[in-house]
């Protein structure tokens, strides 16, 4: 019901907030997206809210400070290799 979402819901963003990551969506067993975000929290709560894209679970992966610095790699790396269906652009990975 609305209102077990609700609790659920901030607790998650109690959680989750500021927290830095790579997020993973998929429909049924399927990945369908994934991201990275300075906020995951607030970036797939947005995606729960687009229409066009379809999916019923998502994986969290969140990367510690000293770490940052490949979240961008890590998110590429992801993409090229399983491809997802609502990823448009396949990333650079950098010199180092």
């Amino acid at each position: 019901d609305i209102a077990t979402w609700e609790k659920a819901e901030q607790a998650l963003h109690n959680v989750l907030k500021k927290r830095k990551g790579i997020y993973a969506l998929y429909d049924g067993n399927k990945l369908v997206r994934v991201g990275l975000a300075t906020n995951i929290y607030w970036r797939v709560k947005g995606h729960s809210k687009n229409e066009k894209m379809k999916w019923d679970t998502v994986n969290l992966f969140i990367i510690k400070n000293e770490m940052l610095s490949y979240l961008r790699d890590l998110e590429t790396a992801i993409v090229r290799i399983a491809k997802p269906k609502y990823n448009q652009q396949k990333g650079r990975i950098g010199d180092d």
